[in-house]
């Protein structure tokens, strides 16, 4: 596939600028290797709006846990560390 696009100015210096510091050998190589950085932040970001539905349907669903205090909060926080890197949970 072909695609003829003119880049403006302060697009093609900053395919220069990462093609001198990062060490393309190509203005394609610059443009690859952004798509790919792309698609990798639009998964993550994909995953955080499904993980956020879930909260929001848990706390919909009224399954919610209540602190008296943040105390309490970080204390469950930790204990819940300590299990898992003991390999309980």
């Amino acid at each position: 596939m072909t695609i003829t696009y003119r880049l403006d100015e302060s697009v093609a210096a900053k395919i220069d600028r990462h093609m001198t510091a990062g060490g393309y050998k190509s203005p394609q190589a610059v443009v690859d290797a952004a798509l790919d950085a792309l698609e990798i932040m639009q998964a993550d970001t994909d995953a955080l709006r499904r993980l956020i539905a879930e909260a929001d349907a848990d706390v919909a669903a009224g399954r919610v846990t209540r602190y008296a205090d943040a105390d309490v909060l970080v204390a469950d926080i930790l204990a819940a560390g300590e299990e898992r890197s003991r390999g309980e949970a």
